[in-house]
């Protein structure tokens, strides 16, 4: 047996960023800024462009808080997809929440998790190539091993949690 390292990130403040995310006007400011940084997570930041439209619709003040939102979920995204401990689809609700630092912003906490719930499975059918994901093809050559054993479930039944 071994204790579990931390993977990166520096715990509470790498989540810190996010919280900007609440000057958000409504829920699909932050679904979209989720599917860039998925699309562009290979990168150092967002496009300009991107990085321009969410300085806007979030009243940024600083110039690099866009690159930091970006940073903060993208570490998430590593987290739930491709660490070497990533949770199968089954457990993505519990492992999501565990994410957030104690005493994180509760409403924001649940609003992300349902958001990442959601998504994860089809990002991760990206990644896998049996699903044509908006942007950027082709994910690594990762070998498949554990997600046979939890077609069944996915398939059986996306119960509403």
């Amino acid at each position: 047996g071994g204790g579990q390292r931390g993977g990166g990130g520096g715990g509470a403040d790498s989540r810190q960023p996010l919280l900007l995310l609440l000057r958000a006007s409504n829920e699909s400011v932050i679904e979209k800024l989720f599917d860039d940084c998925f699309a562009h997570r290979g990168e150092r930041s967002l496009p300009k462009s991107k990085a321009a439209t969410l300085h806007a619709e979030l009243k940024l003040e600083r110039a690099d808080q866009p690159r930091e939102i970006y940073q903060a979920v993208c570490s998430l995204l590593y987290a739930l997809l491709e660490a070497a401990d990533a949770p199968p689809n089954l457990f993505l609700k519990r492992e999501a929440g565990k994410l957030f630092p104690d005493g994180f912003h509760e409403d924001l906490k649940e609003l992300l998790v349902e958001l990442l719930v959601r998504k994860v499975p089809r990002w991760r059918d990206c990644l896998n190539g049996t699903l044509d994901g908006g942007g950027g093809g082709g994910g690594g050559g990762k070998k498949k091993g554990r997600k046979e054993e939890w077609r069944e479930l996915e398939n059986g039944g996306g119960g509403r949690g």
